[in-house]
């Protein structure tokens, strides 16, 4: 017969009733009484539905505050993570320009110097042989090409490629620069004009070679100091 049979006794329907009502529960508490049931043995066994299910609601309410203040502390623990790498990687490009444009400095400044001992070096005249070409500024313009290709070396290390290669293009067009001299006088011995008043146009070219890589190389190293060179980083 159905524990829900309208023709059971009433006192049975109750009871039976009462037995599945715990059973659903399961062992939830045992305290409390079913309205309806009054003190009897069958209703002092109950439990109070409207407790229980507070109860459990309250505790699915708390686990969900927890997962939900978790998820979010997680969430700005990457954020902040994501951050402060974003700081450090500034940091770091800020540093490495400011190395590289110290760097560029010094090779601009050792390439001022040789400028000026080319510039001296253009305006001597000849010697009257090979024995007489001692000119002191020969000795001092090969010195500071010599400065000049160490600072350039910094450079070529320090990069981006578009300066290095600049900058090795700066050393070399004041070297041919040198040589192109020694050529000029060795060709008019005993000539009392001065040496770029010799200089052929073709020989004139490597002087203006030489200013245009200058040129160039103040352009990359420009470009690379702001952060817009190729492989800049």
């Amino acid at each position: 017969m159905s524990v829900l049979d309208e023709s059971g006794p009433s006192h049975w329907r109750e009871g039976a009733a009462l037995s599945v009502v715990r059973k659903a529960l399961g062992p939830l508490g045992t305290h409390g009484t079913v309205e309806g049931y009054g003190d009897c043995e069958a209703g002092r066994g109950g439990v109070d539905l409207a407790d229980r299910w507070s109860a459990v609601i309250g505790a699915a309410s708390a686990l969900i505050g927890v997962a939900l203040t978790g998820g979010f502390n997680l969430l700005k623990g990457r954020q902040d993570f994501r951050d402060k790498e974003a700081d450090r990687r500034e940091q770091r490009r800020v540093m490495h320009r400011t190395s590289r444009r110290d760097v560029y400095l010094e090779a601009l400044r050792a390439y001022h110097v040789a400028d000026r001992e080319i510039q001296a070096l253009l305006k001597i005249r000849p010697g009257a042989t090979a024995e007489d070409s001692g000119d002191p500024a020969y000795e001092e313009t090969e010195a500071a090409i010599l400065v000049l290709r160490e600072a350039c070396a910094a450079v070529i290390l320090e990069g981006p490629d578009a300066v290095a290669e600049a900058a090795h293009g700066l050393w070399v067009s004041c070297l041919e620069v040198y040589a192109m001299v020694a050529d000029v006088a060795s060709s008019h011995y005993g000539s009392s004009s001065r040496i770029f008043m010799l200089m052929t146009d073709e020989q004139n070219e490597f002087e203006s070679a030489r200013h245009r890589a200058r040129g160039q190389f103040i352009r990359v190293a420009s470009e690379a100091i702001g952060g817009t060179a190729p492989n800049f980083y």
